[in-house]
């Protein structure tokens, strides 16, 4: 029969193994005599009693800090961190950019500046209702499509899922987190506020499934890869890490906007030949990103994020 204090012993395996090691018996030892002192029964609450909600997501919130750089984590725990700040920095400047052509997209605006400039809390409430925005559009694109209408099924909800991930990320800009720095961030927001204005101004035409947005943001990170791949003296893990994850993002958007493609035109569309052609070649470039990614681990931590 497991006591109190196995529960706690199995809640503090969520902590990175490191340090786990370190801190384990200190933790357990000052949960248990929190949890006992002033108990009229200690034996029972010893033998049935259970870590507190509180304390569950207490320690899960630690773990996810930790695993992204926090406290004393070591380097590869310090590039993941740096990673998926640059990673959730992109995907609030690309939602952010959309507000060009539709004003829904002000929460993520919001977001991107308040993140951008230091306020990760009132950051983290304007994605919350970025992406509460993009369930309803998700939730309205599925009753369109069982209906018979034409909507963007797969499309609606791969959103929801990136907005997602952007609002559990934002747990990587802790207060070990190195400052963001804010004139590049910027300036790639002109430059996406651009990218969505060509369009609008007939300078590019697009086309879905063949040439659309995933495609221009899969060639930018097409060249950002080979640049990376090109110039090893100034390769960083955490950049690395940051070019396989948007990578495997603009996959699966890719993926799934081929099955809209497929819902839309048929089988026999040459879009899907264009689209599986797409995924080839970014599934090609994301290989010697994945192996170099399994040997750079000798990056020193403070140069992660200069």
């Amino acid at each position: 029969m497991k006591t109190l204090e196995d529960r706690y012993r199995y809640l503090l395996r969520l902590l990175p193994l490191w340090y786990w090691e370190k801190w384990a018996e200190d933790m357990v030892a000052t949960y248990l005599a929190t949890e006992l002192a002033g108990q009229e029964d200690p034996e029972f609450v010893e033998e049935h009693g259970r870590p507190s909600f509180g304390e569950v997501m207490s320690v899960a919130a630690l773990s996810l800090r930790l695993r992204l750089g926090g406290g004393s984590a070591p380097t590869r725990s310090v590039a993941w961190g740096a990673a998926v700040r640059t990673v959730v920095l992109i995907g609030l400047l690309v939602n952010a950019a959309g507000m060009v052509t539709n004003w829904t997209a002000a929460p993520w605006l919001g977001a991107f500046f308040a993140v951008l400039f230091g306020q990760v809390w009132i950051g983290r409430g304007l994605a919350v209702v970025g992406f509460g925005y993009s369930i309803y559009e998700a939730v309205v694109a599925t009753g369109k499509f069982f209906a018979g209408e034409p909507a963007f099924l797969f499309g609606g909800w791969s959103q929801v899922l990136i907005n997602a991930g952007l609002v559990l990320g934002l747990a990587a800009f802790h207060r070990e987190a190195q400052p963001t720095p804010q004139r590049p961030w910027l300036l790639a927001l002109i430059a996406g506020v651009a990218l969505e204005l060509l369009p609008m101004l007939g300078w590019i035409r697009l086309e879905a499934g063949v040439w659309d947005a995933i495609t221009i943001y899969s060639l930018i990170w097409f060249c950002a890869t080979i640049g990376h791949l090109a110039v090893p003296a100034a390769r960083l893990l955490s950049t690395t890490l940051t070019l396989v994850v948007v990578g495997w993002t603009l996959v699966v958007l890719r993926a799934l906007s081929l099955a809209d493609v497929l819902a839309f035109f048929g089988p026999n569309s040459g879009y899907l030949l264009v689209g599986a052609a797409e995924l080839a070649i970014a599934l090609a470039a994301l290989l010697p990103l994945l192996i170099l990614g399994s040997r750079e681990r000798e990056v020193t931590a403070d140069a992660l994020d200069a």
